[in-house]
């Protein structure tokens, strides 16, 4: 079984998007929801979503392949548990679209036995106050999982190696309000960087080197075909805005 997941506690912007990506490839999608921040801190800042408008965008999406779950750690532990068959886990976030060409690739080197188990680091761009904008790195995240099979071991983490494209990232290309919530519940909160709020994001387009929120001196904005990316995003209504905000 292919499985899909997402942790979810806000993110209606790019919810369905991030859902879409996906739903044609998964047996089923996992979301474990938590009414509070995930890995971050608590906040005065109400959640921007509630958890009734996710629950329905994610039912308009998957339909009967929604599983939904409360209470839980969030974590793929959790997914094998609710999903005993499940034997490859595709993850994404409210506001990451995998493109077309990673999903095939991912599924086709699992159908062959090509893919040891464990984690698996995988190809991510961060846009940047627009869906015209990219930042890249080689810090890739975690979002795919092979189970092992009796006898093996699932502890390695290993960076993806095969063909396809990237990860889209919106996490910086949502609007001013979701951006705030963001920082303030972020697990990396007390490390943002004095003044990045004022002299780095809102200074866009401006200024399009030295962007990272934690890390100086990492991520450069440069130019993005945004035709590139899945034709379903094309109706998402940020797709020819200027700025997000």
């Amino acid at each position: 079984m292919i499985t899909g997941y997402t942790m979810l506690h806000y993110g209606c912007d790019f919810l369905a998007y991030a859902l879409r990506s996906l739903v044609d490839y998964v047996d089923k999608h996992v979301i474990i929801y938590s009414p509070t921040p995930t890995f971050g801190a608590q906040t005065a800042l109400p959640c921007p979503d509630s958890r009734d408008s996710l629950r329905a965008i994610a039912n308009s999406v998957l339909g009967k392949k929604l599983v939904w779950i409360e209470g839980v750690r969030q974590n793929y532990e959790s997914v094998m548990r609710a999903l005993p068959a499940t034997r490859l886990i595709l993850e994404t976030d409210a506001d990451e679209i995998w493109s077309p060409s990673l999903v095939a690739s991912a599924i086709r080197s699992w159908r062959i036995a090509n893919l040891a188990p464990g984690r698996y680091r995988m190809p991510m761009q961060h846009h940047w106050r627009s869906f015209g904008y990219v930042c890249r790195d080689a810090s890739w995240p975690v979002r795919m999982y092979v189970a092992p099979g009796i006898g093996q071991s699932d502890t390695a983490t290993r960076m993806w190696s095969g063909p396809g494209d990237s990860i889209a990232h919106f996490g910086y290309a949502r609007a001013l309000p979701d951006m705030r919530y963001k920082i303030e519940t972020s697990a990396h909160c007390g490390e943002w960087r004095a003044g990045w709020w004022d002299d780095v994001f809102l200074k866009f387009p401006e200024r399009l080197t030295d962007l990272h929120p934690v890390v100086k001196d990492l991520w450069n904005a440069e130019l993005y075909d945004k035709t590139c990316l899945p034709a379903f995003m094309r109706d998402h209504p940020w797709y020819d805005a200027e700025v997000v905000a």
